[in-house]
């Protein structure tokens, strides 16, 4: 079994950031609690008021799959971004 991380980098529309942040903290606290889950957090960088950041770490392939049968925000913000990318891989150590 080896971990597998994620990372997505949201780019938000501005009327609609503190919405989306508000939604990907409740996200991100009730991620936390999956069997598996060994990170989920949400990122702001400095100086930069577009993107908002999701650092997920799995402990296997099965953790990440059954996260995703549970409660997502699904569509809730598909109006409230701009575009989305994904970064997957396993830790360099």
């Amino acid at each position: 079994m080896s971990q597998v991380m994620i990372v997505v980098e949201f780019e938000t529309k501005p009327e609609h950031r503190s919405q989306f942040i508000d939604l990907m903290r409740e996200h991100a606290e009730r991620s936390r609690r999956d069997d598996g889950c060994l990170q989920f957090d949400l990122m702001l960088p400095k100086d930069d008021d577009k993107h908002v950041f999701l650092v997920e770490k799995w402990r296997d392939q099965e953790a990440l799959e059954a996260h995703a049968k549970g409660p997502m925000p699904g569509n809730t913000y598909k109006d409230w971004i701009v575009g989305r990318k994904v970064a997957r891989g396993a830790p360099a150590d």
